[in-house]
């Protein structure tokens, strides 16, 4: 129903100067833009239906896609992969280095949320871990120990400084997801869900420039619409209606 990719917006963004290369208007050389951001939007609607034409699920689908482009990240220093329990995929998806790539992205995450309404998913994430300040605690998470990660990085002192504190805001959201993902009912599954998903924004919010920030809420949407599947026979049992007692009748005599 709605597909579109814009052009890469130039921005300010400090650590990105060096993608833009050297332009030039009217025979003089322009200063670079110092960063790009890339977005784009795909929305369908689906409709799953038996060979008797009857309706097993139908909802509209969309999918949105934005990143900041940057060359000089600190990324590769505070993040490592870190396997998440009960997901998995083959490989995370590489940064997009043509439009069509982003094109490519939109239909693989709206495939994904389809499938998950229809099909029960059995898939392996590796996710991203902060580092350095966040190593001692990263050793509950290594050993899956999810609720001892979450408590220790909930009670430690915030990092020095908004940005770097962001990271510990991000594993707190990781540890969540990860205590979804082993949760024993949808129910609770959805409730670490929505708290991971309310974590990962604070740390967004705190470091806009880290892209790696806004990745998981979308991992998380897909398991929530999986999870939403399942519990709707439960929100939506309708009880029979009580049937009136008989009434007794008397019968005269023939």
């Amino acid at each position: 129903m709605n597909f579109s990719v814009l052009p890469p917006a130039a921005t300010a963004d400090p650590l990105a100067a060096s993608l833009a290369g050297g332009n030039k208007k009217n025979g003089q050389a322009q200063p670079p833009p110092t960063g790009w951001i890339v977005t784009g939007t795909l929305a369908v609607t689906y409709s799953a239906r038996t060979r008797a034409g009857r309706s097993l699920d139908a909802e509209p689908v969309t999918v949105r896609y934005k990143e900041e482009i940057n060359a000089a990240s600190r990324t590769k220093e505070l993040l490592r992969k870190i396997p998440l329990p009960g997901r998995s995929k083959n490989q995370p998806e590489d940064d997009p280095r043509t439009l069509a790539d982003v094109e490519q992205i939109l239909v693989d995450r709206t495939v994904e949320r389809i499938a998950a309404r229809l099909v029960n998913t059995n898939e392996r994430v590796e996710a991203l871990l902060a580092r350095g300040a966040l190593d001692e605690a990263n050793r509950y998470a290594e050993a899956g120990q999810w609720t001892e990660y979450v408590e220790k990085l909930e009670t430690m002192p915030p990092l020095p400084g908004q940005q770097d504190d962001a990271y510990r805001l991000y594993n707190i959201g990781l540890g969540n997801e990860a205590l979804g993902y082993q949760a024993e009912s949808p129910v609770a599954a959805r409730r670490y869900f929505e708290q991971a998903v309310i974590d990962y924004r604070k740390a967004g919010e705190a470091n806009p420039h880290e892209k790696y920030f806004l990745e998981p809420i979308n991992r998380i949407e897909i398991a929530l619409e999986h999870y939403k599947k399942l519990a709707v026979p439960a929100d939506t049992e309708k009880k029979a209606p009580a049937k009136s007692p008989a009434k007794a009748v008397k019968k005269g005599p023939a």
